[in-house]
């Protein structure tokens, strides 16, 4: 297992740095992109490709942060409310248990046979 998580993240990056190589003239390529509408015409600079395919993956990256984190606020909302819950049932019993004890038990000798 610790050969696999160390052997994985390798061939990954090997296999990115491969890609690369093999396409860098794609990959240097300036790219605008244009919005043609009916009264005016948008361009954005230029850029190369690679630059926005780093945005796109930052993007992502960032995406994906926000949602996680969203999932764990709400996890730990639910973890809070069990929590408190557990407290309320422990107190609960500990009252209970204590009215139990309290109260006289019927012994033997006083029961009428």
């Amino acid at each position: 297992m610790r050969a696999l998580k160390i052997g994985l993240p390798v061939v990954v990056v090997l296999l990115l740095l491969l890609l690369v190589r093999q396409n860098l003239e794609v990959f240097n390529h300036q790219v605008e992109f244009r919005l043609n509408l009916l009264a005016f015409t948008l361009r954005s600079a230029p850029h190369r490709l690679w630059v926005i395919l780093l945005y796109t993956l930052l993007l992502g990256v960032v995406g994906t942060g926000l949602y996680s984190l969203v999932e764990v606020v709400k996890l730990r909302r639910a973890n809070r409310q069990l929590r408190h819950d557990l407290e309320m049932l422990k107190s609960e019993m500990q009252t209970l248990h204590g009215e139990v004890q309290e109260s006289p038990a019927a012994s033997p000798a006083s029961s009428p046979t």
